[in-house]
């Protein structure tokens, strides 16, 4: 009787599906306000606020987009911990239900966009016939039992739900999932393709958990060539991102990202041109659809794009400044006030990069501007600021102020750098036993190297945080694999690499600045091979060294014709001038050193010379020990405390 009457009060409470809320709810969007204007610590408060459906089997899909912003939010406070553990969050959603877009009611085909375009990028003609599809958003979808479901709950045991009709906004969950996607790989750095539930996301999303033959697998392609990439799959990343370019022939909301993630595969390949077009392509694509597409709030795209296309405009040769920037700020300049400043910086970064401190600063003084009062200056964006206002304060040569901004930056670069994070990263994974010996000494060459030319070309203030910061603790570790693995020619390596980092870490800069002055300045005899063209790069680069160094040369020539300590009132005051004189040529040689330690510029670690293993193994040989006829002596050799002991005893 019991069970009869709890089904009819079950089959009476669905008897019509009710649209009660729409996920995520609308003040998930209104914390967008604060966090276009880059107060990022109000804006995580109201994200935090907006989770979506809270079910008897916890979180549902619809939270992944309050999750996301939240590891958003700190990711641009520095905070790359907590980050990391939001973005987890959000994807170890979407792992438990990857096919939920199944449930949603989808439109078979898309139309075009008809809002009219408010203000188009002012900054170029993009070169893909950009057309913005009309996606509705939120859609409806059922969530609950049906009468047939609860029979068998009740049956089975369990818990009895309400059939209702709810509204989603399926296109903030799909593009945040990617979002999440590419953040965590950026943080995870080459962690990431030893973690496992990397290959859960890619097995996932291989079996393509959307409606056949729809457009919503662009969606699908466009997370999956991002997951590919954090596996480092880079042919099949490439594949699945320019597959999901178009859905039904026109750019969707995940479009801009698939552009960014292909411009970076192309810079990785050196292919510079083809890397600065996609690039833009994804800036174009952005502007478009946040101007067509109602609740499109991805201007981090557009900032982020803007700086690595002025990176491969810069890598490729290019004589000029990035032209795009300027406009592109004064676009910015109603949309977000953390895209306009992110662009300045970088126009900035551009021109300090082609020593035009004073250009620079003009524009670093706008930032200035934007950074005050908001929350965004204690985070990234103010320690770049920091950084470049140091870079052009040296250009300048009001080195104090120079180095104050510097401290300021390298503060938080130590801590909210990718480098050092993914450094202190690795040391965890290997001794919390999370990874095996054999990729744990993998993934220590890899974060534990020398930047190359190409991190300083990409991140100069990323490399210079990772000099600095504190990693003996990690070199030991590694030192400690190795030897365990009884590679006993890497241990030496290690051990001397080691001890180079530690000489650094007593250094201004981290060795940087020491090792430019013998690039610069050291005798040819004692320059390592490799190291000429750099020193031929640098002087062409900054004629003024070749200048500065002259006009050195030739005071210390004067001064060595007087007397060490001159008698004659006439020679003390010559003496005086000169070394006035020398001391503001070294000074002004001192600022743009530093300067340069701060740019762009290639350098290698010259001093210390670094121990080669291959000599030292020549030279302990003996020298018939190459012969095939040469043996061994079978002799056991006695140890010096035996040959003391026998020698006192006789």
């Amino acid at each position: 009787m019991l069970l009869a009457t709890c089904l009819v009060l079950v089959v009476a409470g669905v008897g019509q599906a009710q649209i009660r809320r729409t996920y995520p709810p609308d003040q998930y969007f209104s914390a967008f306000r604060a966090y276009l204007d880059g107060d990022y610590v109000t804006a995580q408060r109201y994200f935090a606020r907006s989770s979506g459906r809270k079910t008897p089997a916890g979180e549902s899909v619809d939270s992944i987009p309050a999750h996301t912003m939240v590891g958003e939010c700190l990711y641009h406070m520095g905070d790359l911990q907590g980050a990391l553990k939001q973005y987890n969050l959000a994807l170890r959603l979407f792992a438990k239900s990857p096919g939920w877009l199944r449930s949603i009611e989808l439109p078979p085909t898309l139309a075009r966009a008809q809002r009219s375009v408010r203000k188009p990028p002012t900054w170029g003609t993009p070169t893909r016939s950009v057309q913005v599809a009309r996606i509705v958003d939120p859609l409806p979808a059922l969530e609950g039992n049906n009468p047939a479901q609860n029979m068998g709950v009740l049956q089975r045991g369990g818990i009895i739900t309400t059939q209702q009709m709810i509204l989603v906004h399926v296109k903030e969950i799909a593009r945040c999932t990617a979002l999440a996607i590419r953040r965590r790989t950026e943080i995870l750095g080459p962690a990431a393709k030893y973690d496992e539930f990397t290959n859960q996301l890619i097995s996932a999303l291989e079996a393509r958990p959307a409606p056949n033959r729809h457009w919503t697998q662009a969606w699908i392609s466009c997370q999956l060539g991002l997951a590919y990439m954090a596996a480092e799959k880079w042919k099949e990343a490439q594949a699945e991102l320019n597959a999901s370019l178009l859905a039904n022939g026109m750019d969707h909301m995940l479009t801009p990202t698939a552009l960014l993630a292909l411009g970076k595969l192309a810079l990785r390949a050196k292919q510079y041109a083809a890397a600065e077009r996609l690039f833009l392509e994804a800036t174009c694509s952005a502007a478009y659809l946040v101007q067509q597409d109602t609740n499109m709030y991805d201007y981090d795209v557009i900032g982020e794009a803007f700086r690595w296309g002025m990176v491969a405009h810069r890598a490729a040769g290019n004589p000029t400044p990035f032209a795009p920037l300027i406009p592109a700020a004064a676009w910015s300049h109603r949309e977000s006030h953390a895209l306009e400043a992110s662009i300045l910086v970088t126009a900035a970064e551009d021109l300090a990069a082609r020593q035009d401190g004073k250009r620079a600063g003009a524009l670093l003084d706008q930032v200035a501007r934007l950074l005050r009062r908001r929350e965004m200056s204690r985070g990234a964006a103010g320690a770049r600021y920091q950084y470049v206002l140091a870079h052009s304060n040296f250009l300048r040569a009001d080195s104090a102020a120079a180095r104050a901004a510097l401290t300021s930056a390298l503060r938080f670069a130590r801590t909210g750098s990718m480098w050092p994070f993914q450094i202190s990263l690795a040391d965890h994974l290997f001794v919390s036993g999370a990874i095996e010996p054999h990729r744990a000494e993998s993934l220590y060459a890899s974060v534990l190297r020398d930047p190359t030319a190409e991190d300083w070309l990409l991140d100069p203030m990323g490399a210079l945080a990772a000099l600095t910061a504190p990693t003996v603790v990690a070199y030991e570790h590694w030192l400690q694999v190795v030897i365990d693995r009884k590679e006993l020619d890497n241990a030496l390596r290690i051990s001397d690499q080691l001890r180079r980092r530690r000489f650094y870490g007593t250094l201004p800069l981290g060795g940087r600045l020491l090792n430019l002055r013998w690039i610069l300045e050291a005798p040819l005899t004692a320059m390592p091979d490799g190291v000429l063209p750099l020193r031929q790069t640098l002087l062409t680069h900054h004629p003024s060294l070749t200048n500065m160094s002259r006009q050195a040369a030739a005071i210390r020539t004067q001064l060595a014709a007087l007397p060490r300590v001159p008698s004659a009132p006439d020679q003390i005051k010559k003496q005086t001038i000169l070394l006035q004189q020398l001391g503001h040529v070294g000074a002004a040689q001192e600022a743009l050193l530093s300067a340069i330690a701060l740019g762009p510029e290639a350098t290698s670690a010259v001093f210390p010379p670094a121990t080669d293993i291959e000599v030292i193994n020549n030279n302990s040989r003996p020298a018939n020990a190459s012969c095939p006829l040469f043996r061994p002596p079978k002799a056991p050799m006695r140890s010096c405390w035996t040959t003391r002991s026998t020698s006192r005893g006789s």
